[in-house]
């Protein structure tokens, strides 16, 4: 985008042209960076209980928006358990005086605009799962086929114990739908894998050189 100042006539732009959409790009996307010592996680984009975001405004637009832009209730269609973990404190304490405080997640969000959309970017701290399988009592090996994923249960020692397939669709369907059919035949491993309470490996194979 940038460049294309420099190549006006060969892109059908005038000066004028090309600096709107130069700005226009370049107002695709903000960003506001949270910190755990903010409330909820992020004092200038702030994302409550009731599940509203709060922006506060810059002050020299206040005369036109006022203090802060609200969006009312914003749900995520992944994540909202551990964001909405994120807007519950821990009680800590300062150093030196010891004064109690209340620390959060940091949140942070980024807007970002698409065919004139806007979509929003939230992350935030998890808490590291815990682990459920026992190392030394053998493996789940996975091994990636085009159509199934066949799995097969060794014992510490290697020896085999059981296999089967699981199919999924990745040909004939869209991208999405492959997406969630391969991730439903995943979560029949894992879930296999937790009953048996051993790890998943599974070969990850580069062919760069070759």
């Amino acid at each position: 985008m940038f460049h294309k100042q420099f190549h006006l006539e060969e892109n059908k732009l005038s000066f004028k042209e090309w600096k709107k959409e130069w700005q226009n790009a370049r107002s695709a996307q903000f960003t506001f960076v949270g910190s755990k010592d903010e409330t909820f996680g992020n004092q200038t984009c702030t994302y409550d209980l009731e599940n509203n975001i709060r922006i506060r405004v810059n002050t020299k637009e206040e005369e036109v928006y006022g203090k802060h832009i609200v969006l009312p209730n914003v749900t995520f269609p992944y994540g909202q358990e551990q964001i909405d973990k994120a807007k519950v404190p821990t009680v800590g304490y300062t150093k030196g005086k010891g004064s109690k405080v209340n620390y959060y997640r940091a949140l942070t969000c980024k807007f970002i605009r698409n065919n004139n959309q806007w979509y929003l970017n939230t992350t935030v701290d998890v808490d590291a799962s815990e682990i459920k399988t026992i190392q030394g009592s053998g493996y789940i090996g996975i091994d990636f086929n085009v159509n199934l994923l066949a799995v097969t249960e060794v014992d510490r020692f290697g020896n085999y114990l059981h296999s089967f397939q699981v199919p999924f669709h990745a040909y004939h369907v869209s991208s999405e739908q492959a997406e969630q059919s391969l991730s439903q035949a995943l979560k029949v491993v894992m879930e296999y894998a937790l009953k048996k309470q051993k790890p998943i490996s599974y070969e990850n194979l580069d062919f760069h050189k070759k």
